[in-house]
């Protein structure tokens, strides 16, 4: 039985990156992430100060940022838009990364071992936006108001209360739904929740480090079979400027604005934004189910640096003895590693003593060193993440992808000495022997955390495919095309081959045992896309394929159908003809499904212009809804003191109370949506909702049990229970 774990499934959104193929293609493109800050950091500018004269300022605002892509749908996932506001956008992007991951893995909506699935996420405390409306809320517009009040003593106390709501209404919302997204391990329960997974869910926090030491639970998890599968990532999605001015306090940002690992003109480091995360079975269980794998993790070691010289800076030791631990849970050797992937900050202090400790385990073997830090900033708890599924393509393509600045590698760090070389071109990963491909991750975190994780390539059946595009068209063109293909899963195809000219695309696959090929033919039948997979003629040469292998493979896998109607929509603004060629099909422009515009994202970095904030009901007892008894009152009246009202009044009512208390347009609200899976409606939001529909009408004539209302699906028996 092989201790072995398979990794199985990746996403991501990294700067510059919407998702884990674009974070691999800049990779491989030498393309630097790095930037000035976009226009949502707007809290950059305000505290900077190249002179660096001042503890309260920072002295360089380029960094690794999401800006616009840090956008999240509620409306695809069953949140209310009004939960979004004012809560932490980590939350959301993860829930969505997550989705993202699991698709990759192959699983549709319904997630195989579900009830034994474990969600793990390396992330920090660190503040975010909804920290900041938290304190505007709670302690500036307070402040505020007193200040303005001792400068204008004239001012009467319904004026002052007139400005302090005029302030607040101009904020994003604190109310019970956003303070649940200021519980930081609610990132875990949240897709738990959402994807319905009921193996153990919880965040893990070690700095740096933080989403390695996630991936070490859940492979010793798996290997005891604490779980089956396991959803491990790591996210550092925060408000810029405060997390930059402790970095710039203690003196390690880049005032060059470029971070130079292992360099000697490197002076430090930039901060970064991303999140990742992977899918992980046992390495036994993934091949008996025939999923297709990225990479294998082996072993995986932690440490910490004891007394070293600063609670901050690694110390060589505690380097050492993670990877010796991670070696003898992987049970290989360091010799047999052709890749190291480097924590690489950047700093003189911290690359030296990582140079160092790879020298001692490593430096008696051919291996190069690289890092993706200089194309993407430090991400934090998420730097490991994005390190490993780097890691993880690299090995799945058989490529060592070339690492940013690394010309000139610093000569103090005595190169010369050892068999370790940076690369600053990509180059086909060249075997030792006849072993197979293997890398290793390294990772610091701050108060003294060291880890390390041993990879190996998977076995040669298990590989996912490979889909590459050449396209002679418009730039934005050739980079959807490519988005949208990778989108469609040849599942048994190695390698796939797109050559795409105006107005048409080829496409064929090869494949290793045997070679066949296949048409893709989208068409629409009965208002629903459906896809018709046919088997092409074989190439001249190519070996036969069995009836019985035809019938065990799925060309398309289930992803193929989710994956249409993005692909359909991206038709609208690119050459549609030249995509749906690429799908063996024609569809015309007016047979596109219609795309909702209610359903755009939502900017999770903007302060969002949001509905002001209606005022909740008054409280009768309890909990502000319950009259302390178990039950909520319901009062109506049509206006006329007559005590009844219509079904017909009773559901407009509803609808807008819902609209004003979630977000929703009115128009998308239907009496027969449900609640929790359609709307992000939970219990509690329902007893609000029924607050200000109590507000709203005369005396009560009725009573509802609170466990009656928690059991009603729809609007609909909401309004039976009312009208």
């Amino acid at each position: 039985m092989s201790r072995d774990i398979a990794l199985i499934g990746l996403a991501g959104r990294f700067p510059k990156s919407p998702d884990a193929y674009a974070f691999w293609q800049n990779i491989v493109e030498k393309r630097a992430c790095v930037s000035e800050p976009p226009p949502q950091a707007w809290d950059m500018e305000a505290v900077y100060d190249p002179t660096g004269s001042r503890s309260d300022r920072i002295y360089t605002k380029r960094g690794g940022f999401l800006g616009e892509l840090a956008t999240f749908n509620p409306l695809k996932h069953g949140v209310t838009p009004n939960a979004v506001a004012g809560t932490e956008p980590a939350q959301w992007l993860a829930l969505e990364i997550a989705r993202q991951a699991f698709d990759d893995a192959g699983f549709g909506k319904e997630i195989p071992h579900s009830e034994r699935t474990a969600v793990i996420i390396g992330r920090g405390t660190y503040v975010n936006r909804a920290n900041q409306t938290q304190f505007l809320h709670g302690s500036l517009v307070d402040e505020t108001v007193a200040l303005i009040e001792k400068l204008q003593p004239n001012l009467s106390a319904s004026d002052l209360d007139e400005l302090r709501d005029d302030l607040k209404s101009n904020l994003p919302p604190f109310d019970p739904t956003s303070a649940q997204g200021l519980i930081p391990n609610i990132i875990a329960g949240r897709i738990a929740n959402k994807l319905n997974l009921m193996g153990a869910a919880y965040t893990v926090d070690a700095a740096c480090a933080s989403s390695i030491v996630a991936l070490e639970q859940a492979v010793h998890g798996l290997r005891r079979g604490d779980f089956d599968m396991a959803l491990v990532g790591g996210s550092y999605i925060v408000s810029p400027a405060p997390m930059t001015m402790i970095f710039a306090q203690l003196q390690v940002l880049s005032r060059q604005g470029e971070i130079m690992p292992f360099s000697a003109e490197s002076d430090g480091t930039l901060l970064g934004e991303g999140i990742g995360m992977v899918v992980l079975k046992r390495l036994d269980d993934a091949l008996a189910d025939g999923n297709h794998i990225y990479a294998t993790i082996k072993g995986v070691g932690t440490a910490s640096d004891g007394s070293g010289r600063s609670i901050i800076a690694p110390r060589q030791a505690g380097a050492v003895a993670a990877m010796r631990r991670a070696y003898a849970d992987a049970q290989v050797e360091p010799h047999s590693i052709g890749y190291i992937e480097a924590h690489g900050l950047g700093t003189q202090v911290g690359d030296g003593v990582e140079f160092a400790a790879f020298a001692e385990v490593y430096g008696g073997s051919e291996t190069v060193v690289g890092t993706v830090k200089p194309m993407t900033g430090h991400l934090m708890p998420a730097s490991g993440i994005a390190a490993l599924i780097k890691t993880a393509l690299s090995l799945h393509h058989g490529l060592i992808p070339a690492t940013l600045n690394a010309n000139r590698p610093n000569p103090d760090l005595a190169w010369q000495h050892s068999k370790l070389h940076l690369t600053s071109e990509s180059q086909p990963w060249s075997r030792k022997g006849q072993q197979p491909l293997r890398a290793a991750l390294n990772s610091f975190g701050f108060g003294g955390v060291a880890a390390h994780v041993v990879l190996e390539e998977a076995p040669a059946h298990a590989k996912r495919p490979q889909l590459q595009a050449v396209y002679d068209g418009d730039e934005k063109g050739r980079i959807l095309l490519q988005t949208n293909l990778r989108s469609l899963r040849l599942s048994d195809a190695v390698v796939t081959k797109i050559v795409a000219k105006q107005g048409q695309v080829a496409v064929s696959a090869e494949n290793t045992t045997p070679t066949r090929n296949y048409q893709h033919d989208l068409t629409r039948r009965n208002g629903a896309a459906e896809h018709a997979p046919t088997r092409a003629a074989h190439e001249k040469g190519d070996n036969q394929m069995t009836e019985q292998n035809h019938n065990s493979v799925n060309p398309l896998a289930p992803a193929m159908m989710a994956a249409y109607t993005d692909l359909m929509k991206s038709f609208l603004n690119v050459q549609r003809d030249v995509m749906l060629a690429a799908l063996g099909g024609q569809v015309m422009g007016d047979q596109l499904p219609n795309v909702n515009e209610q359903s755009t994202p939502l900017p999770l970095f903007q302060m969002p212009t949001v509905p002001q904030p209606m005022a909740y009901s008054e409280p009768v007892a309890g909990n502000g809804f319950s009259n302390g008894n178990g039950t909520v009152v319901v009062k109506q009246s049509g206006g006329d003191g007559n005590g009844v009202f219509s079904a017909e009044i009773a559901e407009q009512a509803l609808i807008e109370i819902v609209a004003e208390r979630t977000g929703y347009p009115p128009e998308m609200i239907e009496l027969d949506l449900d609640l929790e899976a359609d709307l992000g409606i939970d219990s509690i939001k329902r007893v609000e909702i029924l607050g200000n529909f109590q507000k709203r009408f005369g005396d009560a004539v009725a009573e509802i049990d609170m466990e009656d209302l928690a059991e009603k699906k729809s609007l609909r028996e909401i309004v039976a229970l009312v009208a």
